[in-house]
């Protein structure tokens, strides 16, 4: 008897363990992979693995490969070249915009732009280096300059803002994430506050090591990682959903609240806190020679091609119009001296004006999510005529 239970355990396992290989298998053949994303950083809280490549289908389709940095971009010599114009950009998901093929991002479309239009150059070539993160809030990409962006010896810091979550990305009592990194103020100075470091969801226990191990292994063990995420990323996704149609919700993952002037002390601190990262990031850029320039980004519902579809958002706000936050920064950047270009009206003109989509996708929603090919297209030649007109 105990014989015949040992055996039938016996062929359990063999059974499973070639079930796993003829799938490991099928998988490779198939070329489905979806390998482990982020790991923990010391400086930035998440940061992309290096190495990495995959294709990504979830919003648009591309190719994602990152490099020996941690970034979606080419491999950088870390000495400039002579005759070169080294132009670097820090940002979130608009940056990174793993959405598009890379050829097609706005940052390499600026690149374009600049080398073949812009006669301030004086036969000297730019380069563009692409420091977007998806997720990243504007104390993140503070520390992504420091840490990542000077040994490059940028001539020029762009900062791709988006004022529809970055404001709270800056926030504790708003983000409620506590494995990353945040700027308070203390004594009147904005100082790093580090604490992410002694987080549990920064500690590497052993059973983590282990379970990254085998993930990283196995394609078998990606795609179940994958499902999980999925499954939790849905039920957070329907959580808040389901918080913000109490509101009048611009898109899940965003806030409605940056439209107005700040209700209470929580986001007049989350707006001073990243007035203040903005101000301290751009004395550190002047600090080391180099210029700056802001970016406000755009949003699907703001720029919809559709006027009546911002005016009905704008009158169940109840606002008179939509540019809080570009007025404040722009207001803001105006004290600091600091040079700024706004999207949101051109973007807003032109998809008016030609009847087009900037954001979304087919496989999505047009008019939602990210830039699309051709919002990538606008706003690379818009930043690169601002760059061109006022060149650093």
């Amino acid at each position: 008897m105990k014989k015949s239970i040992a055996g039938n355990i016996l062929l359990l396992v063999v059974v499973m363990a070639l079930t796993v290989v003829i799938t490991e298998a099928l998988l490779m053949v198939l070329g489905i992979s979806h390998p482990r994303l982020v790991q923990r950083d010391d400086n930035v809280g998440t940061a992309y693995r290096p190495g990495i490549a995959f294709i990504q289908k979830d919003e648009g389709e591309a190719h994602i490969k990152i490099n020996p940095e941690g970034f979606r971009d080419k491999e950088r010599e870390i000495q400039k070249p002579l005759n070169t114009i080294r132009i670097a950009v820090v940002g979130d998901s608009y940056t990174d915009a793993f959405s598009v093929p890379v050829e097609m991002r706005y940052t390499e479309i600026l690149e374009n732009e600049i080398n073949n239009n812009c006669n301030a150059l004086g036969g000297r070539k730019v380069e563009v280096l692409n420091f977007g993160m998806s997720g990243y809030g504007t104390a993140q990409e503070l520390q992504v300059l420091r840490h990542k962006v000077w040994k490059y010896s940028p001539d020029l810091v762009i900062l791709g803002f988006l004022p529809y979550n970055d404001v709270r990305n800056n926030s504790r009592a708003l983000e409620k994430n506590d494995g990353i990194p945040y700027f308070l103020y203390k004594d009147e100075k904005l100082e790093l506050d580090a604490d992410f470091r002694d987080s549990p969801s920064h500690h590497q226990t052993w059973q983590k090591v282990v379970g990254y191990k085998i993930v990283d292994n196995s394609r078998v063990a990606q795609v179940l990682y994958r499902i999980n995420v999925l499954v939790k990323d849905y039920f957070l996704t329907q959580e808040q959903g389901r918080v913000k149609k109490k509101d009048t919700p611009l898109e899940v993952g965003l806030d409605d609240s940056v439209f107005y002037p700040p209700k209470d002390a929580v986001w007049e601190d989350a707006w001073r806190v990243t007035e203040g990262i903005i101000s301290l990031m751009s004395k550190e850029v002047s600090g080391h020679g180099a210029g700056f320039l802001l970016v406000t980004l755009t949003q699907g519902t703001v720029v919809h091609p559709d006027e009546s579809v911002w005016r009905e958002f704008q009158s169940k706000l109840g606002v008179k119009n939509l540019n809080y936050p570009q007025q404040r920064m722009s207001a803001f950047a105006l004290r600091q001296g600091i040079d700024i270009l706004n999207l949101v009206e051109p973007f807003r003109k032109y998809a008016r004006d030609n009847q087009v989509y900037l954001h979304g996708f087919e496989n999505t929603e047009l008019g939602k999510g990210h830039w699309n090919i051709e919002g990538n297209q606008l706003a690379g030649k818009m930043i690169a005529e601002k760059v061109c007109s006022g060149f650093y």
